[in-house]
């Protein structure tokens, strides 16, 4: 197993950028879903990097990312799971692609966060996205995590699923299956989201409280 040192931590720039990319990306597809419903978002969100969330609700896909990201915030992994090593595996993952294809709008999106960072380019983005591969800030057991040359591929279709626990596959098709989110998901934003965007993210929310365990 492997043991991350204690100053990579959601302190990291590179950390924090690869959660603000995934939340960039998916609070992009969420509006775009909702803004016409009978519009057919072609966008994957970045948790259906695994083919087992493939189809899993933009809503879904940001409740789970709030929610690592608190523990990542926070220091504590003591409850960290197999989910939440899958989180942070696809937000990195979301990051390295955006380097690869060199897509500066995102990334000076995802810059532009409540966190001040200097200038981004993809040589240094490559290199810190390789060396957080074997210094995250938790004990790595899930399989997903693990697969060492195959950590900055886009395309995990070919990822044998049935190395997953069942446990784990359970719990990515129950969260596919799922709609409705908790409202706790804005107060988890907090570090990641900018107050405008946090603000937007309220609103959307009150216009369709619908998607809410209320």
């Amino acid at each position: 197993m492997l043991h991350q040192q204690k100053q990579t931590s959601a302190s990291s720039d590179v950390i924090y950028l690869a959660f603000r990319t995934a939340f960039i990306t998916t609070l992009e597809i969420l509006f775009d879903e909702f803004k016409d419903p009978g519009t057919v978002v072609s966008q994957k969100g970045f948790l259906e990097r695994l083919p087992l969330m493939a189809g899993c609700a933009p809503q879904v896909q940001l409740e789970c990312l709030v929610e690592t990201w608190k523990k990542m915030e926070s220091g504590s992994f003591d409850g960290f799971t197999a989910i939440d090593q899958c989180v942070c595996y696809c937000a990195a993952a979301e990051l390295a692609q955006l380097g690869t294809v060199e897509d500066t709008r995102r990334i000076e999106q995802a810059i532009a966060g409540p966190r001040t960072l200097g200038r981004v380019d993809c040589l240094w983005l490559a290199s810190k996205l390789r060396t957080m591969q074997i210094t995250w800030p938790f004990e790595q057991d899930c399989v997903v995590t693990l697969r060492d040359g195959n950590f900055l591929d886009v395309d995990l279709d070919a990822f044998p699923s049935a190395l997953l626990q069942f446990s784990t596959a359970s719990r990515m098709l129950e969260l596919t299956g799922r709609w409705h989110i908790q409202p706790s998901l804005l107060n988890n934003t907090e570090g990641l989201a900018r107050e405008d965007e946090r603000g937007k993210l309220s609103g959307f929310f009150q216009h369709h409280a619908g998607l809410m365990n209320l």
